[in-house]
């Protein structure tokens, strides 16, 4: 699935193997260790997973019976296509349901509803949404976490930095933050199905990160932006901009 130069999601055609969550979704991926984690702490009881940003659906394919995988997507178009063009989503064990309209606003008129992990992954191509980092919206999404609930952010972007705004986010929010960078086996193969990708994760349980697979793999963050956290009053994409957009 793409949006102009930007990939939201693929699938592999071969039933034997469509099941297998592939592009910025790896086993090794930021999101897979985070999910793993979660598992863990859960003693083994089905997990209730928020994810803003649709995509292909590919987190889906992660899901369990019992569980409950809640997607929030803007555009319906891209529900169209993937309920039409990929089979993530119906091939999930887990209960999945989707919620049509501004991710944010929708969260705000729900009640709580005590996600084990909210995964907010809106931000690959150039139209950075900024209303979903700033401390207002990061209000609202530790309202539907439970304490020992965790934030995904997917910041894999050829434009952007996000990782100094976060970073600053978290210490005004005095919530721990770590990012895994992954670079799967034969990532930059043009023909690979297997993207890089950053994720930033945000945890206010410090016994999130006592797990010997995240340890070895999440590191500090970049130094925090200067200034303060961005707020839906006050707030700047170009201070985050990479120069000729190389990602580098």
């Amino acid at each position: 699935m793409e949006h102009g130069a930007i990939e939201h999601g693929s699938q592999y055609l071969d039933p034997e193997r469509r099941k297998e969550p592939i592009s910025y979704y790896s086993p090794t991926s930021g999101v897979a260790l985070a999910l793993r984690r979660q598992r863990q702490l859960s003693g083994g009881q089905p997990l209730a997973i928020g994810i803003i940003g649709l995509g292909a659906g590919a987190l889906a394919a992660y899901g369990q019976p019992g569980d409950r995988f809640r997607f929030y997507e803007i555009n319906p178009q891209v529900v169209t296509l993937a309920r039409s063009e990929f089979t993530y989503l119906s091939d999930s064990k887990a209960d999945v349901s989707i919620e049509l309209g501004d991710a944010r606003l929708v969260l705000e008129r729900e009640p709580s509803q005590a996600f084990d992990m909210l995964v907010i992954d809106a931000f690959s191509g150039d139209a950075i949404p900024i209303h979903l980092l700033t401390r207002e919206a990061l209000a609202t999404y530790r309202k539907h976490l439970k304490p020992s609930g965790v934030l995904l952010f997917h910041i894999s972007n050829q434009f952007v930095d996000l990782e100094p705004a976060l970073a600053r986010l978290a210490m005004e929010e005095r919530l721990e933050a770590r990012i895994v960078s992954d670079e799967p086996e034969g990532a930059d193969d043009e023909d690979s199905p297997l993207s890089s990708s950053d994720w930033v994760m945000m945890y206010a349980d410090k016994r999130w990160l006592r797990s010997s697979e995240l340890s070895s793999r999440a590191e500090a963050l970049d130094a925090p932006q200067p200034g303060p956290a961005w707020t839906d009053d006050f707030n700047t994409i170009l201070s985050a901009v990479r120069l000729g957009g190389t990602g580098e």
